[in-house]
């Protein structure tokens, strides 16, 4: 049997702790962007470097998060400009701090925006 003083035990616990917290960062990392078709992983988390124009996600169903960086030039986020379809087909991820210019999305049926069909 390993009897351990108070310190050691506060050590142990630290360690278990740092260990937590590194595995779950890891787990969040993000994927800088500068395409839509960029976007190859419906869990990944992607943030936009740049503005963009046009183009189409690698995925048509999207679980993970999409953001948009702050341009130091502007100090407004990047944006995505010239969608003329959803971003996603269906999205139960996160979107956020996302600037869409010049949106034109027509020939779909129903209740359909310019980030997802479905939500």
């Amino acid at each position: 049997m390993l009897i351990l003083d108070k310190k050691h035990k506060f050590c142990s616990s630290l360690t278990a702790t740092l260990a937590f917290v590194l595995i779950s960062f890891s787990a969040i990392a993000q994927t800088d962007i500068t395409s839509l078709s960029d976007i190859n992983d419906a869990d990944g988390h992607y943030v936009i470097t740049q503005d963009i124009t046009s183009g189409t996600p690698g995925v048509t169903t999207f679980n993970g998060t999409l953001e948009a960086a702050i341009d130091p030039a502007t100090h407004m986020p990047y944006r995505i400009s010239g969608l003329s379809s959803p971003l996603f087909e269906t999205l139960t991820g996160t979107v956020r701090n996302l600037v869409l210019d010049n949106v034109n999305i027509s020939g779909h049926t129903g209740n359909t925006g310019a980030i997802a069909g479905t939500a």
